[in-house]
């Protein structure tokens, strides 16, 4: 082993020995920084790896309970003092702790899903002093807010129906969070938003309150309403003839060798066989009938009056009257739109002041509005 080897190797073990009674006594470093390491005669750069050490151990331990006192951070300088700790290690030290203190801090906030003022302060304070920059932190608060606004969201769909009621929760929930209108738009992608209004207008349907489709294409009576319109498509059931098999009866005489007369006649038997024809058009709903709009032959109008059920299939709805039943294919969405509709449609026909479109009325006229719906 050579002198220079051994020198570094008892420099090494040196260093490393104060460093750790420094950092196994963080609390009493000065203590130890007076009695040991003074009479150790380091040489600086010994004293500046011993420091810093020293200064990530305690920033570990500040960091720790999510709050940093003031009396905290004059310790954390004076060790900076101490150990002629330059700008460069301290942000290196905090970068180290300060994106994972702040989440925890932000996850903690947020446990009661409520963020007030004085704790955002709080936050960009713990921040600030951690030197996390203003766009990471405001980025790890949005993630948090926006997953405890998803998980509020999809409780509210459980049933997939969105009260007013619930949506003036969903907003006070957006300003609870200190979600503001732009965060709320990104992290609300298409299909989510046609998951908001197709639970909201499942539940206007279910409860007899009805969008109107203004400037309907087809001949509305006086005082009549449309309220629904979805592309589907009449099924027809028919026999049909596929072909024709062709048998024969009759006696056959031999004339000579190889040569022979055949008596009698051939017929030909056609092959029947069932198929579904399918007739495109838009089925609609108003406030008295139902409507399929088609063309030639393929359209049909029933009455209320006239209607004596419907049911519900997995690809469609039949609505039956005496002696027939029409059966729409629709998407699955449609079908239960539809038959909502329907169902609500057919109360407000026999009673328009019935409680349950009174009572949606109110609710609606007493909440605010979440999410906008349109027939478009």
């Amino acid at each position: 082993m050579t002198k220079l080897t051994l020198f570094l190797k008892l420099l090494f073990s040196k260093s490393l020995k104060h460093k750790n009674k420094l950092t196994r006594n963080v609390d009493n470093w000065k203590s130890v920084y007076e009695t040991d390491i003074k009479a150790a005669n380091l040489k600086p750069n010994q004293l500046k790896l011993i420091g810093q050490s020293l200064y990530l151990k305690k920033l570990e331990q500040v960091v720790a309970d999510l709050d940093i006192t003031e009396q905290e951070k004059s310790q954390l300088d004076e060790i900076v003092t101490t150990f002629s700790l330059d700008d460069k290690y301290i942000q290196s030290a905090k970068r180290t702790v300060n994106e994972s203190a702040v989440k925890k801090l932000v996850q903690k906030q947020y446990e009661d899903k409520i963020l007030t003022d004085e704790e955002k302060t709080f936050i960009v304070d713990f921040a600030t002093y951690l030197q996390l920059d203003n766009a990471t932190l405001e980025k790890i608060r949005t993630n948090v807010a926006s997953s405890l606004f998803k998980a509020a969201m999809n409780e509210k769909l459980k049933d997939k129906k969105l009260s007013p009621t619930e949506e003036t929760e969903l907003t006070q929930t957006l300003k609870n969070l200190q979600i503001d209108d732009a965060t709320a738009k990104s992290m609300m992608p298409k299909n989510t938003l046609q998951d908001l209004a197709f639970a909201k207008l499942l539940w206007q349907l279910d409860n007899g309150v009805f969008t109107l489709i203004q400037n309907a294409p087809i001949n509305l009576k006086k005082n009549e309403e449309c309220y629904l319109a979805f592309n589907g498509k009449l099924l027809e059931h028919k026999v049909v003839t596929k072909g024709y098999s062709t048998g024969s009866r009759g006696v056959s005489f031999r004339i000579a060798k190889g040569v022979s007369y055949r008596v009698g006649a051939a017929r030909s038997v056609p092959i029947k066989e069932q198929v579904t024809l399918k007739h495109g058009g838009v089925l609609y709903l108003t406030s008295d009938r139902i409507i399929f709009a088609s063309t030639g032959k393929n359209s049909f109008t029933i009455k209320f009056d006239k209607l004596l059920t419907f049911e519900v299939y997995s690809d469609g709805i039949g609505f039956v009257i005496e002696g027939w039943t029409y059966l729409v294919e629709l998407t699955s969405q449609q079908i239960e739109l539809f038959a909502t509709g329907l169902t609500s449609s057919l109360r407000n026909y026999l009673d328009e002041e019935n409680d349950t479109r009174q009572k949606a009325q109110k609710e609606i006229d007493d909440n605010e509005t979440f999410v906008n719906i349109s027939h478009g």
